[in-house]
């Protein structure tokens, strides 16, 4: 029955049932510990049995670290899950079924009954208070009972804690000692689904009519505490003084930050609960975390990102997080064996393998496998593209954590305007315009709690393509500071730990100077160093981030609304601009997608505009919108007033890959020869470098930092210092929108705003919903208009169709006219096959 759902298991006992799950946890846990201590000949021989797919699983969960720490992760804290589970349940009925765990546990033997300690610590510890604290209210028997139960307990749990301490890889030897590799449960991969985790126990509120009262941490006196089993005085303090400094507790979690054995700890949270207490701080930081969908496993990276910092007494850190729950579609072949009733794969066993979402509210910790954070809402399946599941939100967050600055931020799959947040589940995203609904309605929460038109301080899109005018022209009135990125981000997304180290350590930080320094903790965690980079890795090549100050976004829209205007009657130009902008500017994603870069787009009209035009763009680009940003500079000019050589090499003189000089210097250095003189008498020679060079011992690309040289007539060394590959600007004209950008060595034609201009033929008719379209319409009016214009010559046009395709295809088909290019990207979807009509 463990392999089948709950409402295939009968009527079998709920505590035997759970105890048997734990005990299955256990069991999966030992194994793969078992098997990690195998040479690879050993293991090779066990695996055979196997088919291919399934070797390579399990020698990626064995092999990689991380995918064996969060698979035994998942079932230490599922063990937990059930613990608790069981101690409710027991509870909620007065414990009157724990004498039959005594009597399961009467027929275990070595190792089968130790994952049931932390469980009997906790019934003793529930046990003990009860008779210690109500012992007046129990009724004789009742008391006798209890007494009784206790000294079995004490019992049992005595005989298993002496061997509660051997290895996994000890206990797995002792389970698995006497099977055959043939016969060895490979509970990790099922051939198909790759269903490895547990079912997620369904939670059991605790009953208010229990006769064990839990206590509040945020009202329990020294008296109160000091009734706990096992609880010292000085553990007590510790209590006392922590929920003076922070202002109360969010949850019994808390207490493992005052430093007790995490097994105390876990038994003594049974009988504490943490009523609400609403403290206004300097900052509360809501994350909104789609993780329905393919983003799941970073998902879970982030909020353990987020722990490493923690929520203080002056910031607040809240999560909202749903997880993907893949569901067993329609049998099409009745006749083929299939198990009805395994669920599809889901993106990750992390975690406890909970279902639907969850608010937590973050607390600090280093275990980078597992949420240890304050639960304080189970949801359930929420629809993470409704306006009113974001709104719902904020609100919560408002209302319980009221704070001096808000900042939101929006973490999943983002493409443009188009939307964000995209939910498999429930098959929905969060269209612009739902955005702007659910922050108006806040604004109207806000407005009566006496806060009239107040704004979000900042909202960070962490999502791609999420920077743009129309975006920002959208939120404007709900948002002060809008954090984005105009390119596609990395699935790692933003540097939590980072981003919130900054606001622990300056949480009177204004809402600018917190903006400015996500920029700057973006781009510099995707740098050479960086520790968002992927192993092997040495840059990003999609790694920008923008800081906008809303309130100067209507300057910049207006602008590009009489510009569009004066473009309009200018037919060669637009002309121009569909043949030739995409191969000039900067464009983010795929090119279908009409994401340009703003400030490159319009350098091309204006390059090739009327004299009154280019003047008018001119103004745009260096007093409304930006000025020409620094280039990355790799070329270094080295001079004197008479010839000779230099001898050079890079980071502490070292060489390697001679293509960058005519010959090497005995063996060591590069050698340049000196050229000239110039006008001025000068001799001199230009060293040019790639930011990355294979170091010659170690055969790895490494970054350039510095540049060493000499002249082969002198002693003397100098060293030229290189700046780091990315840049964070933060110096802009008054006008500007900009408050910072970072960008990359790769992202030199991205600056910090996006703009909608579709390819010839793909304009989206949806961009007429955005208000920037509304209002200011000469940009929608021009991005619409389809100038005529002949081809340079004869080609052959061709009609295709396929109704057997998706609709996103048979448009991407639509715009092809000529064979050539309509064969490749057919080929691209089914190579080999011809439809032309």
């Amino acid at each position: 029955g463990l392999f089948l759902p709950s409402s295939l298991w009968g009527e079998e006992d709920f505590i035997i049932k759970s105890m048997n799950l734990i005990q299955e946890s256990f069991k999966r846990q030992a194994g793969l510990h078992y098997l990690k201590t195998f040479s690879n000949s050993k293991l090779n021989k066990w695996l055979s049995s196997l088919e291919k797919g399934g070797q390579d699983f399990i020698r990626s969960l064995l092999e990689k670290e991380r995918n064996f720490q969060a698979l035994d992760g998942h079932y230490l804290l599922n063990r937990k899950l059930r613990e608790r589970q069981i101690f409710n349940y027991l509870a909620n009925e007065n414990f009157h079924s724990l004498p039959k765990i005594l009597e399961y546990m009467k027929g275990q033997k070595y190792p089968l009954g130790v994952p049931f300690v932390p469980l009997l610590l906790k019934l003793k510890v529930g046990i003990s208070y009860l008779l210690k604290k109500d012992q007046n209210k129990l009724s004789p028997s009742l008391k006798e009972d209890f007494q009784k139960e206790k000294g079995e307990l004490n019992k049992v749990l005595e005989k298993w804690s002496l061997v509660s301490g051997h290895s996994m890889e000890k206990y797995g030897r002792e389970i698995f000692k006497k099977l055959k590799s043939k016969d060895f449960p490979f509970f990790w991969y099922d051939g198909h689904n790759q269903s490895i985790a547990l079912p997620y126990p369904k939670w059991i509120p605790f009953s208010s009519k229990s006769l064990l009262k839990r206590l509040d941490l945020n009202k329990a006196t020294e008296e109160d505490l000091s009734k706990v089993p096992g609880m010292e005085g000085e553990f007590i303090q510790k209590i006392l003084k922590y929920r003076k400094i922070q202002g109360g507790f969010e949850g019994p979690e808390e207490l493992q930050l005052l430093g007790e054995s995490i097994r105390q700890i876990e038994a003594w949270s049974c009988l504490f609960y943490a009523s609400h207490v609403s403290k206004k701080k300097e900052w509360t930081c809501l994350v909104y975390i789609n993780g329905d969908n393919d983003l799941e496993p970073a998902a879970l990276d982030d909020i353990n990102e987020m722990e490493r910092v923690g929520s203080t007494s002056k910031l607040n850190i809240l999560v909202q997080v749903d997880r993907f729950e893949g569901k067993q579609g329609k049998i099409l072949e009745e006749k083929y064996l299939r198990n009805p009733y395994a669920p599809l794969p889901g993106y990750t066993f992390r975690d406890d393998g909970f279902h639907g979402a969850r608010r937590y509210y973050i607390l600090k910790d280093q275990d980078p496998s597992r949420i240890r954070s304050v639960l304080k809402e189970e949801l359930g399946e929420v629809d993470m593209g409704s306006p009113k599941s974001l709104a719902a939100f904020m609100k919560w967050g408002i209302q319980n954590y009221p704070a001096r600055h808000y900042a939101l931020f929006i973490w999943d799959h983002g493409t443009g305007w188009k939307g964000v947040s995209y939910d498999e589940s429930n098959q929905r995203k969060l269209s612009l315009w739902d955005i702007r609904n659910a922050l108006k309605e806040v604004q109207v929460f806000w407005g009566k709690n006496g806060e009239r038109k107040r704004k979000w301080d900042i909202l960070d899109f962490d999502a791609c393509l999420m920077a743009s005018l129309e975006i920002g022209y959208e939120l404007k009135d709900f948002v002060r500071v809008l954090v984005a990125s105009q390119d596609l981000e990395p699935d790692p997304g933003n540097p939590y730990d980072a981003i919130f180290q900054f606001l622990k350590k300056y949480p009177e930080a204004e809402p600018v100077s917190f903006a400015k320094h996500i920029v700057a903790a973006f781009v510099r965690s995707y740098s050479p160093g960086g520790k968002q980079l992927e192993e092997g890795e040495f840059l990003s090549d999609t790694n920008t981030k923008v800081a906008l100050d809303l309130s100067k976004i209507e300057g910049l829209a207006k602008e590009i609304h009489q510009i569009s205007k004066m473009i309009l009657k200018e037919p060669k130009l637009l002309e121009r601009a569909y043949l030739k902008a995409f191969d000039k500017v900067l464009f983010f994603s795929d090119k279908e997608d009409g994401n340009l870069d703003l400030y490159g787009l319009f350098d091309f009209f204006r390059k090739r505009a009327s004299p009154g035009l280019q003047k008018k763009i001119g103004d745009l680009l260096t007093r409304i919108c930006f000025f020409p940003k620094a280039s990355f500079v790799h070329g270094y000019t080295i001079k004197r007033t008479k010839p000779g050589k230099i001898l050079w090499g890079w980071n502490g003189w070292k060489t390697g890959e001679n293509r960058f000089s005519p010959f090497v210097h005995k063996s060591r250095y590069f050698e340049t020869p000196l050229t000239g003189p110039d006008g001025k008498g000068f001799y001199w020679a230009v060293l040019r470098l790639p930011p990355f060079l294979e170091d010659p011992k170690s055969e790895e690309k490494v970054l350039v930092k510095e540049i060493n040289y000499r002249f082969d007539d002198e002693e003397e060394e100098h060293k030229i210092l290189l700046p780091p590959p990315f840049r964070v600007e933060m110096e802009f004209p008054p006008e500007s929108p900009l408050l910072a950008l970072g960008y990359g060595i790769y992202q030199h034609g991205s600056y910090g705003i996006s703009i909608y201009f579709p390819p010839y033929g793909a304009y989206d008719g949806q961009y007429e919903s955005l208000a920037f379209s509304r209002n200011l319409p000469g940009w929608q009016s021009l991005i619409s208009h389809y100038p005529l214009y002949k081809l340079p010559k004869k080609k052959t046009f061709y009609l295709v169709g396929f109704q057997h395709w998706s609709a996103s295809f048979r448009r991407t088909l639509s715009q092809i006219v000529v064979k050539e290019a309509y064969q490749k990207v057919k080929n691209e979807y089914e190579p080999g096959k011809d439809y032309i009509q």
